[in-house]
């Protein structure tokens, strides 16, 4: 059955690839192009570049009682009490392939510029990669996490870390009900948030319009995931550029290829990066 499975995921993938030839062949976008040239000899991934290399080898798991964790920077990083070696390695092992400085989804964590007294927002925060990454600079973190296999996992990451982690388990939505929570709910109205990183299955909007206060208030730097969905990336820099924000996104494309709707165009941008001026 195992065979079969993985038989039938190497000839979609097949499928996948020659549809995504065929719709760029005549593309002059050099990004492209170069994802175009690497898949001509390669296996068709949600990273279609040379640099993305997963280093499996380099994943080191402990045990503290009874609860895999992972070194990060000298930090403990640890994962839901369930999952088998094989499963950690491979999602940490791509984790950290995908925070490569030329990825499309890097959030660019050695370089953000946190100041004394600022707030982050990590919401998807899973394994909470995000929030350990800056957790000596920042005053206050909320990690907002739908996925209640994570919310221990995350307790004991930053168990520490209690004076300035708020961990949240519910899904960041545009009001606030039962398992759901707006920002602008969220955030205590002492705190200063600078940073707000989304990685939310496709439901940034949504959080955006349930913190419309705390962006107006804090002009907060944005970090969302944009390719979730099709058009995901048009409906963020309008609804962004209605804000007042200035909006980019990161080089590259993501070939989400587990989106059951997935169609031409295929590549998605991966990150809008978005910010704007308090005086704005």
């Amino acid at each position: 059955m195992i065979i079969n499975e993985k038989i039938k995921e190497y000839l979609q993938d097949y499928k996948l690839k020659k549809a995504i030839i065929k719709y760029y062949k005549d593309s002059l976008d050099d990004e492209i192009k170069d994802i175009i040239s690497f898949l001509s000899s390669h296996r068709v991934g949600y990273y279609n570049y040379p640099w993305f290399k997963p280093d499996y080898s380099s994943v080191k798991i402990e045990l503290m009682n009874n609860r895999p964790y992972v070194l990060y920077k000298k930090k403990k990083v640890f994962f839901p009490i369930s999952w088998d070696v094989k499963r950690i390695v491979d999602y940490w092992s791509f984790l950290i392939a995908e925070q490569n400085e030329k990825s499309p989804h890097n959030y660019g964590l050695n370089n953000i510029n946190i100041q004394p007294g600022e707030c982050i927002i990590d919401a998807g925060g899973a394994e909470g990669l995000f929030t350990i990454s800056l957790i000596d600079k920042i005053s206050k973190a909320y990690i907002v996490e739908c996925d209640a296999e994570w919310i221990e996992a995350l307790k004991m990451t930053f168990k520490d870390y209690k004076h300035k982690v708020v961990i949240v388990s519910k899904f960041l939505s545009n009001s606030s009900c039962d398992d759901k929570i707006a920002i602008d709910d969220l955030v205590n109205i002492d705190d200063c948030i600078s940073l707000i990183k989304m990685d939310i299955e496709g439901a940034e909007i949504e959080a955006l319009v349930g913190g419309c206060n705390v962006l107006e208030r804090d002009t907060p730097k944005l970090l969302l995931c944009a390719y979730h969905y099709q058009n995901e990336e048009e409906d963020l820099y309008n609804f962004l550029k209605e804000k007042g924000y200035s909006v980019k996104t990161n080089p590259g494309y993501i070939l989400f290829k587990h989106d059951p709707k997935l169609a031409a165009p295929y590549l998605r941008r991966g990150l809008v990066v978005a910010e704007r001026c308090k005086n704005e």
